[in-house]
């Protein structure tokens, strides 16, 4: 059976202690419930304005090339689509959300006959071997200049290219 405070001390501390379980509770309580609105499981907060993506990669049949995939959240609308797709051979890519410090998406070799797909307002781009690659954005075709690269992409295309 639990002690009851008897002195106004342990009154005190009790009722300090229960006021701290309730919020502590509380706080569980809409971190789970508003949590993976905000954020992907297993994902950190982001820590900029841009928009947080989670990279899902399905395995197609060895006919159709597998594709890798980013889903926006759903409360902000993506400015831009880009779809790059490795039908020469493999390339390089560094993709990150908004600029060359944002979040990185995905940052691995593109295998010939594989496609990635993302979304987001801006999206900074460090291309190897990008004469490889076939681009869309928002379904229209890209011209990629071939070699080594950084550059951004808006919904204007391309932006200046970098070393």
């Amino acid at each position: 059976m639990a002690a009851v405070p008897e002195t106004r001390l342990e009154r005190i501390v009790f009722v300090i202690g229960l006021i701290a379980a309730v919020v502590v509770a509380g706080s569980i309580f809409l971190s789970l419930k508003h949590g993976p609105a905000r954020r992907g499981a297993g994902e950190a907060a982001p820590t900029t304005a841009t928009t947080a993506a989670r990279v899902t990669r399905t395995t197609a049949p060895a006919a159709a090339p597998a594709t890798t995939a980013v889903r926006t959240r759903p409360h902000q609308a993506a400015a831009i689509s880009l779809r790059l797709t490795a039908s020469r051979g493999s390339s390089w890519l560094e993709v990150r959300s908004g600029s060359a410090r944002g979040r990185v998406l995905y940052a691995e070799t593109l295998s010939a006959g594989r496609s990635a797909a993302f979304r987001g307002r801006r999206l900074w781009l460090r291309l190897g071997a990008a004469s490889n690659l076939d681009a869309s954005l928002g379904g229209r075709p890209l011209r990629l200049p071939g070699g080594t690269y950084s550059t951004l992409v808006t919904a204007k295309g391309l932006g200046p290219l970098g070393p």
